[in-house]
């Protein structure tokens, strides 16, 4: 596996953000039109991508939150992970997180955040497996149902 740390407009993240967005209006069909432009990365969102033989496989995000989560800590959010159908099972998303999160911790975050689904089997497994806890939904998914929020701190892994 080899990485590409790049910004929100590589050709690679657009293509990979495109099938997760499919992937996410299959699951999601009524919620979506709310959450889509919520999951939008601005140039200055920090974007992972993972490539297995020159092709990207993966992908995550990092972006800085500004919002009250219940802590004083500088805080990032863990934003669009995705891995192609191929390329799951094998560890590909533990990965992506694994290099996701020292990344934060190179940019001295103590603490991250995300958001997923209740249909989002794959993803719930993998969070909770990788040391995420439930946490309380903040920001825009507050109140929302279908609106799972974890929250770990950063460098701490609990097998």
């Amino acid at each position: 596996m080899e990485w590409k740390r790049t910004k929100a407009d590589d050709p690679d993240f657009i293509g990979l953000v495109a099938e997760l967005d499919s992937h996410l209006w299959g699951l999601y069909p009524e919620e979506q039109h709310e959450y889509a432009p919520k999951n939008v990365m601005d140039k200055s969102a920090l974007i992972l991508i993972c490539l297995e033989e020159g092709e990207p496989v993966g992908c995550g995000c990092l972006r800085p939150y500004e919002g009250e989560i219940g802590c004083n800590n500088k805080v990032v959010e863990f934003k669009r992970m995705y891995v192609k159908k191929e390329s799951r099972n094998k560890g590909t998303g533990r990965k992506i997180l694994e290099q996701l999160e020292a990344w934060a911790a190179e940019m001295g975050y103590p603490y991250g955040i995300l958001e997923t689904g209740p249909k989002n089997v794959e993803a719930l497994s993998l969070y909770r497996r990788y040391g995420f806890q439930l946490i309380e939904n903040y920001g825009f998914y507050k109140g929302r149902t279908n609106s799972i929020c974890f929250g770990k701190g950063i460098g701490h892994v609990e097998t």
